[in-house]
């Protein structure tokens, strides 16, 4: 199973065809393409894949990358305490920070690891004012969406050497057997899933 871009340029033809799938094996010869399982992906359709026994949900951006589909979940206590500069909620808060890059599948398992202990050693170090601005930095990495890091103490997450430097999420195969594509409605109240077998 593989996921395939219709380029632009054959997009109204394509969805036009009668035989859709003659249509895609007469753009793609080399493929060899024998059925077409779901005709259209929009971009920023979500979908689903069992990683490690966890479900992870990412929106698709293209047939080779996708974004975050979640973002952290604070409590306002926590929320209040950070933007008011309160140092009793940099490390809590770093901690779900933690836990949230795991369950995500944000960063490579090592990248993780570094996280929770090299990270977290310098955090503890660093001057009050500084581990509240790390926290505030690091809330980029945790928003859904695009995946660009913000500030150069969030850099330190990989090593990037620029924290503004893009990164690509761990690596999870995209579309393949047994990925849920999940289509929302505008409300998001009503969804329809369909499993790729």
């Amino acid at each position: 199973m593989k996921a395939i871009s219709v380029p632009a340029m054959y997009g109204n033809k394509y969805l036009n065809s009668p035989d859709k799938l003659s249509f895609i094996q007469e753009i793609f010869p080399s493929e060899c393409i024998s059925r077409i399982r779901v005709e259209e992906v929009g971009k920023y359709t979500k979908f689903e894949n069992l990683v490690n026994d966890t479900f992870v949900t990412r929106l698709l951006s293209s047939t080779e990358e996708a974004h975050k589909a979640s973002s952290i979940s604070l409590s306002v206590e926590e929320m209040r305490g950070i933007y008011s500069d309160d140092t009793k909620y940099v490390m809590p808060v770093f901690d779900k920070i933690g836990e949230y890059l795991r369950a995500n599948y944000v960063y490579s398992e090592k990248d993780i690891t570094h996280w929770q202990q090299n990270v977290r050693e310098e955090v503890e170090t660093m001057t009050d004012m500084d581990k509240i601005q790390f926290i505030k930095d690091s809330f980029s990495v945790t928003k859904m969406g695009s995946t660009t890091a913000g500030g150069l103490l969030v850099g330190r997450i990989s090593g990037a050497k620029d924290g503004r430097q893009r990164h690509k999420l761990a690596k999870i195969d995209l579309i393949r057997k047994g990925t849920t594509v999940i289509y929302q409605s505008i409300t998001g109240l009503y969804e329809t899933r369909i499993t790729l077998d």
